[in-house]
């Protein structure tokens, strides 16, 4: 099969499109950790969830398991996480 010119041309804008938008995406979520007072409270070791990140503090410590943080707040404990731990 032979490429055209344009069809090439397509292509590497597509493709430069999609990644500019991944880079666009990440660099805002790294921008909004450094601004979210969510995110500084757990950094500085405390134990919070952010919404926006979907992403939760415990003590300190940095989960994506909003059932885990829960259970560090009183909560019941995560089954899905307890079973990979075993």
């Amino acid at each position: 099969m032979r490429f055209s010119l344009i069809t090439s041309l397509l292509i590497l804008a597509m493709v430069t499109m999609y990644t500019i938008g991944c880079q666009s995406a990440e660099s805002t979520k790294t921008a909004h950790v450094g601004e979210c007072q969510a995110c500084k409270t757990g950094m500085a070791g405390g134990t919070v969830w952010c919404d926006h990140c979907d992403a939760g503090f415990i003590a300190g410590k940095k989960t994506g398991c909003e059932q885990c943080y829960l259970a560090a707040t009183g909560g019941p404990a995560c089954a899905k996480c307890a079973a990979k731990k075993n």
